[in-house]
């Protein structure tokens, strides 16, 4: 699965090319189909990113190809009455579906797991045809059971990597119910690829057990970001991994990943095996901001 929230924004801690050109969003849209990507994730808040995937999906006739999944607006307030929070999902769904320039959704995620209700009314947009699906984004594994017990619920995004396993039972009870299971953040928006030099002084305290994982990519004779994707490739209960890539070259080095040999089983078992020892709020981006002021 695709990710393209660079597509709109200057998304990512280590992005340093900014968002890719139309004609860029192109080719990585065909070159994607060519080596079998079939999904792509997007929301309402990545800044224009539905409507440059509206564009470049028309312009190589990929629409029918992609299996795409955005998200409704993130900046709903929670405290609107039922009605209103029903013409407010309303109203995100019919601009998605005029940015994307799609008849149907084919399935939308609620951008935040704080707010139970809104399933509530995101399901009564499936029964007026504007989705097919309706799932959610989950932040914090306290708010997973809420949703996970919502009869509408088809499908869930969770952060995933080497690091964070957080939502393994998350994970588990969506399976349990044939729900779709996304996986996003395996490179944790670029830190877990970046040098100590070039990290950010208030999450340096990562770089240890980054270290870890990047000896055993040099052991193997692979990248660290190779090492990361397959760990979570070969994870048997994941329908998807998303990555997201600011230049065609960084999607042709993750299809050659794709299509390269598997991990070895043992050394699978000792990534999977492995608990992460630091605090809780640096596997969560939204956070790091304000521990970087909590630091100055």
């Amino acid at each position: 699965m695709l990710g393209t929230v660079q597509f709109g924004l200057n998304y990512g801690i280590a992005n340093r090319t900014g968002a890719p050109s139309h004609s860029e969003v192109c080719a990585m849209l065909v070159a994607g189909a060519e080596g079998g990507i079939n999904c792509l994730d997007t929301a309402r808040t990545y800044g224009n990113s539905e409507e440059v995937l509206g564009r470049a999906l028309e312009e190589t006739g990929l629409k029918d190809h992609y299996f795409v999944v955005t998200k409704i607006d993130s900046q709903i307030p929670p405290d609107l009455t039922g009605e209103e929070t029903k013409a407010a999902i309303q109203k995100s769904l019919e601009e998605s579906l005029r940015r994307l320039r799609l008849d149907v959704l084919p399935l939308v995620l609620l951008h935040r797991d704080d707010y139970p209700a809104q399933m509530d009314a995101l399901e009564s947009m499936r029964e007026r045809g504007l989705t097919k699906r309706c799932g959610v984004s989950l932040g914090f594994p306290n708010n997973a059971p809420a949703f996970l017990s919502h009869p509408a619920l088809a499908a869930i995004q969770a952060p995933v990597n080497v690091l964070d396993r957080r939502f393994d039972e998350a994970i588990r009870a969506a399976k349990s119910k044939s729900a779709f299971v996304f996986a996003r953040s395996t490179y944790l928006q670029g830190l877990l690829l970046m040098d100590d030099a070039s990290t950010p002084p208030h999450l340096l305290s990562i770089r240890d057990e980054r270290a870890i994982f990047h000896k055993m990519a040099a052991d193997l004779g692979i990248t660290p970001s190779a090492l990361l994707l397959k760990a979570a490739l070969q994870r048997d209960d994941l329908d998807a991994v998303v990555f997201g890539v600011e230049t065609i070259t960084q999607l042709r080095e993750n299809l050659a990943v794709f299509h390269s040999d598997p991990l070895p089983e043992d050394l699978l078992k000792t990534i999977h095996d492995y608990r992460y020892h630091g605090p809780e709020w640096m596997l969560h981006p939204a956070l790091w901001s304000e521990h970087k002021e909590a630091k100055s």
